[in-house]
């Protein structure tokens, strides 16, 4: 393995866990105080949140679920840009 894709898969291991992190954060903070901390810190609830409101504001369920995804891959590209620029 050379240096180049170590570089690559170190960030994008470490792009992963800070989006990981960040969305267990967010759910976190989205349910309710009667979960227990380790119910609490579930990122699906987050992901599946997110497609519930679309589904309610009238967007179909395929769409909603493709947006979600769209979603995770933009915050999980911005952290790994980030990532790149601060192990450089």
């Amino acid at each position: 393995m050379t240096n180049i894709e170590r570089y690559n898969l170190g960030t994008a291991a470490v792009a992963t866990i800070a989006t990981a992190l960040l969305f267990c954060l967010f759910s976190y903070f989205s349910v309710p105080e009667s979960f227990t901390f380790f119910e609490a810190i579930n990122p699906i609830t987050t992901l599946a949140g997110f497609v519930f409101v679309l589904t309610y504001l009238g967007v179909p369920l395929a769409i909603s679920i493709i947006a979600a995804l769209l979603l995770l891959f933009l915050i999980w590209f911005i952290f790994f840009i980030i990532m790149r620029k601060i192990v450089k």
